[in-house]
């Protein structure tokens, strides 16, 4: 689900392990009862979580970065490909590699006025660009915007 945009959070897995647990002591499958602590929140407690990560050391915790539906979908490679082989001959057609001086990166940041709280979700280790889908809330956003030379 993370691939897709909907990481493994840690309530979910502590309330997923609950209820596979309660599952489980139904059909006389586990040995052991649930722990009473599990039942008040209906969530696995924070030390089964600390084993289940012990157990699991190709997981790590980490925070994603918020992306919307319409960018995670408009982001592909077919797209960025796309984009590179248009500009190629844009490059070719101001003669710009034999002029490096004149490449500039333009870098922006956006200050919303719309809190994006984040919660550490569960990935891989080594997994890179993970997200998270996000909901646009509307918001006062200020735009930073600052053009160097490479």
């Amino acid at each position: 689900m993370a691939d897709r945009g909907f990481p493994l959070t840690i309530m979910w897995l502590r309330s997923a392990a609950y209820f596979y647990a309660k599952s489980l002591c139904r059909r006389h499958l586990l040995q052991k009862s649930i722990p009473k602590s599990w039942h008040n929140k209906c969530l696995a407690s924070r030390d089964w979580f600390l084993s289940f990560r012990k157990r699991h050391t190709q997981l790590t915790l980490r925070i994603p970065e918020g992306l919307s539906r319409a960018r995670a979908e408009a982001f592909n490679e077919n797209r960025v490909q796309t984009f590179l082989n248009d500009l190629q001959p844009f490059y070719e057609q101001l003669d710009i590699k034999n002029y490096p001086n004149l490449i500039y990166n333009c870098d922006e940041t956006g200050l919303s006025s719309v809190p994006n709280v984040s919660v550490k979700v569960i990935a891989l280790k080594g997994s890179h660009e993970l997200q998270k889908l996000t909901i646009g809330e509307r918001g006062t956003l200020t735009t930073y915007l600052a053009i160097f030379p490479i």
